[in-house]
Formats: C-alpha cells, sequence, structure tokens
C-alpha cells in the first residue's frame, strides 16, 4: 500500500478567511497579500519547475513581474497591516 500526499489546491486568507488558489499572490475575496509560506519553496512561489537548471533569465523575468505587484510604493496609502 502506497501512500500518496498531494499539495493542498487552496489557502485559507488570515484576514477574510477566504479561499484562496496556493499559486495566487492576492487573495480574489479581499485583494490583500497572502502569506508566502504557503508555497513551502522558492520554486513554487516563483512558479517554476524543481530542477537544477532553472534559466536565469525566466527567473529575472518573474522576480521583476512579483517586484512590481509586491513593491511598497505602491502600497503608501495602505494601512500597516
Amino acid at each position: 500500500m502506497t501512500s500518496q500526499t498531494t499539495a493542498p489546491t487552496l489557502q485559507v486568507c488570515k484576514d477574510c478567511g477566504g479561499g484562496a488558489p496556493v499559486d495566487a499572490h492576492f487573495c480574489p475575496q479581499c485583494t490583500k497579500i497572502l502569506s508566502i509560506s504557503r508555497h513551502g519553496d522558492y520554486f513554487r512561489f516563483f512558479g517554476l519547475p524543481r530542477k537544477l537548471n532553472i534559466s536565469a533569465n525566466d527567473l529575472d523575468q518573474r522576480f521583476r513581474g512579483l517586484s512590481r505587484q509586491f513593491h511598497p510604493d505602491y502600497f503608501v496609502n495602505a494601512t500597516p497591516a
């Protein structure tokens, strides 16, 4: 008998309690930033395959895309939370 472990497909938002896909960075219900630790590792956080040789250009594009979403300048009027 073999046991299969599957990664959860939904993560509970700590702010509103709504369900959010694990690959989302913002809650679809309340639009707040979701916890980074829910991904488990940086491969999943960046949406990259788990392998040794990763394209540096692909990683750079994904990093820059996420940095535009999370940059503090976009949240200048947001609450501290």
